[in-house]
């Protein structure tokens, strides 16, 4: 399968099941186990980032662009926080949950923009630039060519999430891979750690801080990371 036919089928499956698949993992619906585990790791990352993303210093409010917003669980908590948020995500059904989400939370309209499409439907630049559980659908390849766009649009902040390669991947990878396929879901893809800070190094973005979080022995695992353009590289962008 080329690069082409595996992105249409990630954008295919958004707008059909797993729409339904990601609307039960991250609602407060009743679910199965293995969705159990989506949302408890899922809620650690929010939280995580909602802390990193706090800046208490600032008198107004900050921009972030949440890329890949889903059902808006991290929009609008960033939103709420006071942050002035635009959220992006290249499903249609997505968007349409996450603005109902925010309107039942009250977010006021200047506080919460929504978007459909992809990245390169994205202009400007913003405070902090967010992009949470899109890697792991993604071929490396896929993913650093994004994480390149991503930080393009970040005038001092990245967050993102992306799964790192472990020794006990290939029995892991099948096993996520066969309950992928259960679901109709597009495969799951591991990013090895060093091919991540390399392409970060070499945009001239360095990594601040990072975290593990795991839930559900592994059923959901990332790396958690901020980025910020590192002061003492020139390659910025080249």
């Amino acid at each position: 399968m080329t690069d082409r036919e595996s992105r249409k089928n990630i954008r295919t499956y958004f707008e059909g099941a797993g729409f339904e698949n990601l609307r039960l993992a991250y609602s407060d619906e009743p679910c199965d186990r293995f969705r159990t585990s989506i949302r408890r790791g899922h809620s650690q990352v929010v939280e995580t980032v909602l802390s990193w993303a706090a800046s208490p210093e600032r008198t107004e409010p900050q921009t972030v662009l949440d890329a890949g917003c889903g059902t808006g669980s991290l929009a609008v908590p960033l939103a709420l926080a006071g942050a002035q948020v635009h959220a992006v995500d290249f499903s249609a059904k997505m968007v349409a949950a996450a603005e109902a989400r925010a309107l039942r939370a009250g977010v006021l309209p200047h506080r919460l923009k929504f978007s459909v499409g992809d990245l390169s439907s994205v202009e400007g630049m913003y405070d902090t630039v967010v992009c949470v559980d899109v890697f792991a659908r993604y071929s490396t390849e896929d993913s650093v060519a994004m994480l390149k766009q991503l930080a393009a649009l970040a005038r001092s902040r990245l967050i993102f999430t992306f799964t790192p390669k472990k020794v006990l991947d290939p029995a892991l990878l099948v096993i996520a891979r066969i309950v992928a396929k259960r679901r109709q879901a597009p495969p799951l893809h591991t990013h090895r750690t060093d091919v991540i800070t390399g392409a970060l190094g070499a945009i001239g973005w360095m990594i601040l801080r990072e975290q593990e979080i795991s839930a559900g022995r592994r059923s959901y695992f990332c790396r958690l990371v901020q980025a910020s353009p590192d002061p003492d590289s020139a390659g910025r962008g080249s």
